[in-house]
C-alpha cells in the first residue's frame, strides 16, 4: 500500500453515471445523502458553476472516488468559518469504489489533495456527520481539530479545522 499513485482529475461529463452510482451505495449514502436519486438529480446538482472545484479520485489509474473543495468565503452556509484576511478552503469526499475501502487510503487522500490543491490556505474546512466516527478519525490523524458543533441546513456537521502557518502570507 505504499507505492500506490493517488492522482486527481477534474470531474468530466462522462463520469456522470460513474458518480450517480457511488451515490446510492449504502456507505456513501449514509453520510453523504445529497437527495440525488436519479441520473438528472446527480447531472443537475454536480455539474453546474457554483464555485465548487469537483475531482475525481484515481489511485493507480482506477477511479475510487469524488473529492470537492471550495473557497470558504463564497458559500453562504459557511463565511462563519472563514479565517480573517487568510485563504480558507472548504473539503469534502468519499471513497466510492467498494474494493478501495478499509485500506487506509482516506488519510493518503486528503493528505495529498491538501498538498497539491490547498497549499495556499491557511485554513482548511471539513464538516463530517457528527456520527461518521471514521471520517473524523481520518480527519483528526490528518491533523484536523475539532471546532465546533452545528446545524447547517437540516443536517448536524461536526467542524473541523487544520490550521497553517504559511511562509508567503
Amino acid at each position: 500500500m505504499t507505492n500506490e499513485l493517488i492522482e486527481f482529475r477534474s470531474l468530466l461529463t462522462d463520469d456522470c453515471n460513474l458518480l450517480h452510482i457511488w451515490l446510492q451505495e449504502s456507505h456513501v449514502r449514509q453520510f453523504w445523502d445529497d437527495g440525488n436519486r436519479s441520473i438528472e438529480q446527480t447531472r443537475s446538482h454536480y455539474y453546474n458553476d457554483n464555485n465548487v472545484d469537483r475531482f475525481i479520485i484515481l489511485i493507480n489509474d482506477h477511479s475510487v472516488g469524488y473529492i470537492q473543495s471550495y473557497d470558504v468565503k463564497l458559500h453562504d452556509e459557511c463565511k462563519e468559518f472563514s479565517k480573517n484576511n487568510y485563504k480558507t478552503v472548504g473539503v469534502d469526499f468519499f471513497i466510492g469504489n467498494t474494493n478501495f475501502l478499509g485500506q487506509g487510503f482516506a488519510k493518503r487522500i486528503l493528505q495529498t489533495f491538501i498538498k497539491i490543491y490547498c497549499a495556499d490556505a491557511a485554513r482548511i474546512v471539513v464538516d463530517p456527520d457528527p456520527k461518521n466516527s471514521k471520517a473524523i478519525h481520518v480527519y483528526e490523524s490528518c491533523g484536523f481539530l475539532k471546532h465546533t458543533t452545528c446545524l447547517i441546513g437540516d443536517k448536524m456537521h461536526e467542524i473541523m479545522f487544520y490550521e497553517r502557518e504559511l511562509a508567503n502570507k
